[in-house]
């Protein structure tokens, strides 16, 4: 019998031996938006750290899950916030996924938002040690491509298009 569990545990961990856990205190998701206020254009930044993910070897290259939670983004204006949270529709979608796969530098997946997923494509750097491994990236998005409304009010009018990018930080 202890032959048999030392076997399981064994084998678990070679099964396992090339994965990478997600470092989620120096990991972040972050969104710029434009917005046209008075006459004059203004960037905003909101970042999230509500991040879980997971990374492995695979081929040539690497394949994960980044999970991210939509009610994490902090862009230094509480207002602003929840007014974010009920454009994602939180309520019903509290979570934003990515399944990815990278190679070349290129990360190419499915990004699932407000309850859309979408085939998306946008080119990574990557940096690897002994002991970890980072990736960073970003790519421009429209809010109708996820059934979002583009935010807007009497005084701004955010512009459709908008930046969505990743600095992830992985251990070995």
């Amino acid at each position: 019998m202890l032959k048999k569990i030392i076997l399981v545990i064994l084998s678990s961990m070679l099964l396992f031996a090339g994965e990478f856990s997600l470092d989620a205190s120096k990991s972040q998701v972050y969104y710029e938006a434009k917005k046209d206020q008075f006459f004059s254009t203004h960037t905003i930044l909101g970042i999230n750290k509500g991040l879980k993910g997971n990374l492995e070897k695979a081929n040539d290259g690497y394949k994960g899950e980044l999970i991210i939670d939509t009610l994490s983004f902090n862009s230094d204006d509480e207002r602003r916030d929840t007014n974010v949270a009920e454009y994602l529709n939180v309520e019903k979608h509290k979570l934003m996924t990515f399944i990815y796969e990278i190679n070349n530098n290129q990360a190419m997946g499915t990004m699932t938002l407000n309850g859309v997923s979408k085939e998306i494509v946008f080119p990574v750097n990557i940096k690897e040690d002994d002991s970890s491994l980072s990736i960073d990236g970003n790519i421009t998005i429209k809010y109708t491509d996820f059934n979002v409304e583009t935010p807007s009010n009497l005084i701004l009018s955010a512009h459709d298009d908008l930046v969505i990018g990743a600095k992830l930080y992985f251990k070995k």
